[in-house]
């Protein structure tokens, strides 16, 4: 389908002017919440969370990270009682294969699954997961609005 499957050359400044705040949004029954802390030296820290019927039904801990000439994206899932999902030494890991104004996309190594920030100015995020052999339905994107 013509998906990007290589890393490229970029740096997380390069994700820096948009990325960074707080975003909140709706998606299936949940209030989702995704944090961007500002880039500081090669490295930003993000916080995800999603909230159901007033209770908590898991959280992610994300970071971007410079590796080489790249950008590599890194998470755990953690349940409400902060119990991971990935085993101790397996974070999700993710390179940044595509990068335009406003929009960034990741493929996660050892799978072809690309997960996709694309920012809609002014005040809008919208993140999506595409497979192989599959484009994203827009009903499944987790959209966001700058707080």
């Amino acid at each position: 389908m013509g998906r990007p499957e290589h890393p490229i050359r970029a740096t997380v400044g390069d994700l820096a002017g948009w990325l960074p705040g707080r975003w909140v949004g709706d998606h299936d029954q949940d209030w989702i919440e995704e944090t961007w802390g500002p880039a500081q030296g090669a490295g930003m820290l993000g916080m995800f969370r999603a909230v159901r019927g007033g209770e908590p039904r898991f959280y992610e801990l994300i970071s971007l990270d410079t590796e080489g000439d790249g950008v590599v994206c890194r998470f755990r899932h953690f349940d409400r009682e902060m119990i991971g999902w990935e085993e101790r030494g397996d974070p999700l890991v993710l390179d940044l294969v595509a990068l335009t104004t406003g929009e960034a996309t990741f493929l996660r190594r050892g799978m072809r699954r690309w997960m996709t920030y694309r920012h809609d100015p002014p005040a809008r995020l919208i993140v999506f997961f595409e497979s192989e052999n599959e484009t994203h339905d827009p009903a499944e994107e987790y959209r966001f609005g700058r707080v």
